[in-house]
């Protein structure tokens, strides 16, 4: 009998509403799309998938490929040349590598408080940051696809010289008043890995919208950037085709054993250097491999089925709270703030759920006060910390993910 509990437990259908799993938006690749990658791609992918994001954002005027989002905006603010010590505002909402990147150029995190409407900035918080730091540069990040007050944070910035990046890492292709996310900035970067809008496994792309910076963004990217080790092109593509496989809600326990193990043996390529320290790793940053552009080319040829899920998603959460906060957005994932996020358990039969952002720099370990913030600053973001939770978008089971959320919410004690 207990061998038999095992035998359920294992392969049981768990976990329908990925969040940890990585590359959910795998579901939209065939699997001999995946398979047949490796003998394919060549160097010419990379501008295939360049033309592809240039489709989507016509008014872009130059657009390069990196490992990873953060290395994206690293390189645009080494571009800019700034004087050590320059302040850069930032939410107190983010990841703890784009806090580092700041760090790595010796520039000065000032963080803003932002709103619960939208997890943006607080515009009239952003103004008293403004004419008290006097900064260079304001990152404006899109928590989970939701628009911040953009239009707003552009006026401000253009009033007093500063220069505005869009941290597009969960908003990449998110329509937003006739334009998209990332169009309103001088730059924008986005991000690409598995647990994305849509996945090259690892990946970052970066997009200028001034002309002029073009030519000095260009001479930092060929200068410093790091090729892709050629020695872990075949871990990665084993990487993804592993994903692929155990991309199923019934193998889910099983997957993620095998996953940290394949992590720990060094089987699965990992930034793991980005972070352990706030010394910048040799290899940042580093270029995409023609193998990731591939993956992410051939995504975007199903952008727009991917966007439709999302929003069909979002229409039955909101269906079920009697709500229209959202809809129309393709949001990454839907954040909802709850009483007490510590009295719930974050996993039951059927489904996971994340807590990004529970802290002012997501997976920093060691002391805020090492990234220059000091508590009871941003008090609204501090609050929303111990509150916010957020539920996955694109579920294996339609049916199932409306017959549950229900379920959800009144464990969440959601109304």
């Amino acid at each position: 009998m207990k061998f038999k509990k095992l035998l359920e437990f294992i392969f049981s259908r768990r976990h329908f509403i990925y969040f940890h799993f990585p590359s959910e938006t795998l579901k939209f690749i065939p699997f001999s799309e995946i398979f047949l990658s490796l003998f394919t791609a060549d160097e010419e992918d990379a501008e295939h998938f360049k033309s592809a994001i240039k489709g989507l954002y016509p008014r872009l005027q130059e657009v390069m490929l990196f490992n990873s989002g953060r290395m994206a905006m690293y390189t645009y603010l080494r571009a800019l040349d700034l004087e050590k010590g320059s302040k850069v505002v930032v939410p107190p909402f983010t990841c703890d590598v784009v806090i580092n990147a700041l760090l790595y150029l010796d520039l000065m995190p000032v963080y803003c408080d932002i709103s619960a409407e939208n997890f943006g900035y607080d515009i009239g918080e952003l103004r008293k940051t403004v004419s008290e730091h006097r900064p260079r540069v304001i990152i404006a990040q899109h928590s989970f696809g939701i628009p911040c007050a953009i239009e707003e944070i552009m006026d401000i910035a253009e009033k007093n010289g500063i220069a505005v990046i869009e941290d597009c890492a969960h908003g990449f292709g998110v329509p937003y008043k006739g334009k998209r996310l990332g169009e309103f900035g001088h730059a924008a970067f986005f991000s690409t890995d598995q647990t994305k809008s849509f996945s090259t496994l690892l990946g970052g792309v970066l997009i200028l919208n001034k002309m002029e910076e073009v030519d000095r963004v260009r001479q930092v990217y060929n200068a410093e950037l790091v090729p892709f080790p050629r020695t872990q092109v075949l871990n990665i593509f084993l990487q993804q085709l592993y994903f692929k496989v155990f991309n199923h809600d019934r193998v889910y326990v099983i997957s993620q054993f095998l996953q940290s193990m394949f992590y720990r043996w060094g089987l699965f390529f990992d930034l793991k250097e980005d972070g352990v320290t706030f010394k910048k790793p040799k290899s940042y940053p580093m270029g995409m491999s023609h193998l990731q552009a591939h993956w992410g080319h051939l995504q975007l040829q199903s952008l727009e089925r991917n966007f439709s899920e999302r929003m069909t998603s979002v229409v039955d959460i909101e269906n079920v709270l009697g709500i229209k906060k959202f809809r129309g957005l393709p949001l990454l994932r839907y954040p909802l703030l709850v009483p007490d996020r510590q009295n719930y358990r974050f996993e039951s039969k059927y489904f996971e759920i994340g807590n990004w952002f529970d802290c002012v720099a997501l997976n920093r370990v060691g002391s805020d006060k090492e990234i220059y913030y000091r508590a009871g600053t941003c008090p609204v973001a501090e609050r929303i910390h111990g509150q916010i939770i957020n539920i996955p978008l694109l579920p294996s089971d339609r049916e199932l993910y409306r017959r549950l959320l229900p379920e959800l919410f009144s464990i969440l004690n959601i109304k």
